[in-house]
């Protein structure tokens, strides 16, 4: 079984979306990520085997569908969330991804031509980063 099909199944088995592996499909990173990490809502007990296979991170259930959307990668299709959604969560664990990850994914999305500011603005004052990601964004626009 191949790795993105893993990971589909252990989104699925979870109820969470997967992070990892996002941020290069959506051409914000190049790096290859070392464990499996999900998104789940708190609240949300996953199976034992889930816990040993992966890192979870868990989300107020109101910010857990925030973004949320189907991606195909290598014909299998995965719950994840969109680019703006993926940017946000970069920049609320910026200290756990380190610096040059953090702002190589900023740097990328400033450049990118699918960008969408208001959307970004919107599910970052849902999320109570707004002001952090303007500081950023102001110097790379």
């Amino acid at each position: 079984m191949d790795y993105l099909s893993q990971l589909r199944i252990i989104a699925k088995n979870s109820g969470g979306i997967i992070n990892n592996k996002i941020a290069a499909e959506h051409g914000i990173s190049d790096r290859i990520p070392f464990e499996h990490t999900i998104t789940a809502p708190s609240g949300k007990v996953s199976s034992k085997a889930i816990q040993e296979e992966c890192k979870i991170y868990y989300i107020k259930p109101e910010l857990f569908g925030l973004g949320k959307t189907m991606l195909t990668t290598l014909r299998n299709k995965v719950a994840g969330y969109d680019l703006e959604r993926t940017i946000c969560d970069i920049v609320r664990s910026r200290n756990k991804v380190g610096s040059e990850t953090f702002l190589a994914a900023l740097k990328m999305y400033a450049a990118s031509p699918k960008k969408d500011l208001n959307k970004l603005n919107t599910y970052a004052t849902e999320m109570k980063i707004a002001g952090i990601i303007r500081k950023y964004l102001e110097v790379l626009l």
